[in-house]
């Protein structure tokens, strides 16, 4: 009996060793310096006019120029040096628009070429079972297309080009590229014309043409009509043009801020009014919210606690949207992290950053 209960505790010291470093692993993507998680809105950095999260890595871009921290596994930001950095460090220049990945970072030069570096897919691997589409670490960034307008990195990766036609490649074992099939892409391909804003879900992707009509893939790989009158997407919300702001999908952590929800919400409904800018994470837990006088409105959590990044202050899961702070430009909500940018151009990041300060 001794001799068992010396084993089941040597596996909880093991099992705990193990969470502690995989949470050490993927920290540092708040850019402060520290690892301490953050409940409240800490300055990061001036001069930034774009900021954008990825799974546990934050790139930005300050006087045209692409900065980069947190982890750094898979090559995101541009190195090899080191595993992880917790101050940006400079990935490009000359730098207009960027979009951060799970493991992947991709950015829009001035010339209007997309660059990418992280974890992408470089060769299929052919059996009996069909072909694999198998990724590769990539630390130098590389071209991929030219002449694009905007880029958006889930599972997938698809990108507007300046002519309005819609590209991508990657996963699309649920059909999110839209192209009537399941089949990966090794390459970028063709999917849409007459396109103007696209969104990368973890399963899913949606996009807003022309004529302001959202639709969204489906898992034949098909694309559905969800609403008209559309001018912006993240996730499962969106803005419509009266500056409605409409949800649907999952919301059993409040980030869709329509209270408590047990089960998925198949129809769009009224979220609040007033609204110019939003940012909704991949996995539908948080959601930050502009209103058109700049106000910064919260909502959502995660499982357990929120890990601080509703930077209210307190770990306690928001079920409607709760006012933050004035004068903010810009938002961005990563993976139990957030990031918004204030009309002074100045850089605020809060939550996850290492282990929990609250205990968790």
């Amino acid at each position: 009996m001794l001799l068992q209960l010396l084993l089941n505790k040597k596996r909880y010291i093991t099992f705990f060793i193990i969470c502690t470093y995989i949470i050490e692993l993927f920290a540092l993507q708040l850019g402060n310096g520290d690892t301490e998680n953050k409940n409240i809105p800490v300055l990061i950095d001036v001069n930034v006019k774009k900021v954008t999260s990825g799974s546990y890595h934050t790139i930005y871009i300050k006087d045209n120029t692409l900065m980069g921290t947190g982890d750094n596994t898979y090559y995101q930001l541009g190195t090899k040096e080191k595993s992880e950095y917790n101050t940006p460090i400079i990935i490009d220049k000359k730098v207009i628009d960027a979009e951060a990945g799970n493991n992947v970072t991709f950015y829009i030069k001035k010339d209007r070429s997309l660059w990418a570096c992280g974890y992408l897919p470089s060769h299929y691997e052919v059996s009996k079972n069909g072909k694999k589409l198998i990724y590769t670490k990539v630390s130098k960034p590389i071209c991929i297309d030219k002449d694009v307008l905007q880029v958006s990195a889930g599972s997938a990766f698809m990108y507007i080009k300046i002519d309005g036609s819609l590209w991508g490649f990657g996963e699309n074992r649920n059909g999110q590229l839209g192209i009537a099939n399941k089949e990966n892409q090794l390459k970028p391909i063709k999917i849409q014309n007459n396109i103007h804003q696209v969104f990368c879900g973890e399963l899913t992707s949606f996009y807003i043409n022309d004529k302001n009509e959202l639709f969204q893939t489906k898992s034949d790989g098909q694309f559905e009509k969800i609403d008209n009158d559309v001018i912006s997407v993240s996730n499962y919300i969106y803005i419509k043009k009266d500056s409605s702001l409409w949800g649907y999908g999952f919301s059993y952590y409040g980030a869709l801020g329509i209270g408590i929800q047990t089960k998925m919400i198949k129809k769009p409904v009224l979220i609040m009014k007033d609204v110019k800018a939003i940012s909704s994470d991949s996995n539908q837990n948080h959601t930050l919210i502009i209103t058109e006088c700049n106000k910064l409105y919260v909502c959502g959590g995660s499982e357990h606690n929120n890990w601080g990044q509703l930077g209210l202050g307190n770990n306690e899961i928001q079920y409607y949207p709760v006012y933050l702070c004035d004068n903010v430009i810009s938002v961005s909500s990563g993976n139990l992290f957030s990031h918004f940018i204030k009309s002074d151009n100045t850089l605020w990041a809060m939550g996850l950053n290492n282990r929990n300060s609250s205990g968790l």
